[in-house]
């Protein structure tokens, strides 16, 4: 299935949601603070990222170096990635920042996107299964490379920003309006982002409804009072 027919199908889906997942998504913010690292900035800064890794253990109670490195990671793919995702289904236009417009909020523990940074963009679906590719190599060698996260600590959480444009259409409507398009979707993924998600059912008000579950952990339940997520691969 091709980006635009995946596109079209998303847009009808779409108009019969209550609420708009994507209009908020469409104007990053500015960077707000000069003293706020950039991931660009933190990848290649050993004191700095030693730096960023211990306030947030700290802040979070994390029990290891492993815990909290993934946890950031994680925090990456779902601040950053999966608004990407949601656009670049809803657009048929990839536009991905640059690590330098990649930034930590230490006060609220996110990152942003910088709306005034430099952004690529990418109007074909081979050009941004290929960018997207790249960015992922980047950041992997680094979270891997450098912090001891594990191969699925990883691409699970890429899986789960990659479905992110489904996050709200799997709560409202039947899975047979969707499932198929949203496999078609992941397929298109670069490396083995698809192999990371599967998909389970749970209940709801409305009848039962599939969830997505990463084939991986974050390691949330290692924080002191959290459990597993609700997506978590290792709980069920």
């Amino acid at each position: 299935m091709t980006l635009s027919a995946l596109s079209h199908h998303y847009q009808h889906l779409l108009e019969r949601l209550d609420a708009d997942p994507v209009t908020p998504l469409r104007q990053p913010a500015p960077r707000t603070g000069a003293d706020e690292p950039s991931l660009a900035d933190t990848m290649a800064g050993p004191a700095l990222a030693d730096s960023l890794i211990s306030d947030l253990a700290a802040i979070l109670g994390s029990p290891d170096t492993r815990t909290t490195a993934t946890q950031l990671w994680k925090r990456v793919a779902l601040d950053i990635l999966a608004p990407s995702m949601v656009l670049w289904l809803t657009d048929q236009r990839l536009s991905l920042p640059e690590p330098t417009a990649v930034y930590w909020s230490r006060d609220q523990q996110k990152w942003f996107a910088d709306g005034s940074g430099q952004w690529r963009h990418y109007e074909t679906t081979d050009a941004a299964t290929q960018a997207l590719g790249q960015w992922l190599e980047g950041t992997e060698q680094y979270f891997r490379g450098q912090w001891p996260v594990s191969k699925s600590g990883f691409w699970s959480s890429v899986a789960l920003a990659a479905i992110r444009p489904y996050a709200a259409v799997r709560l409202e409507l039947p899975a047979g309006e969707w499932r198929a398009q949203a496999d078609a979707w992941m397929a298109m993924m670069p490396g083995p982002t698809a192999r990371y998600l599967r998909w389970f059912e749970e209940g709801s008000s409305s009848g039962p409804r599939l969830a997505p579950q990463r084939r991986g952990c974050c390691l949330k339940f290692q924080l002191p009072g959290k459990d597993h997520c609700s997506t978590c691969g290792f709980r069920r």
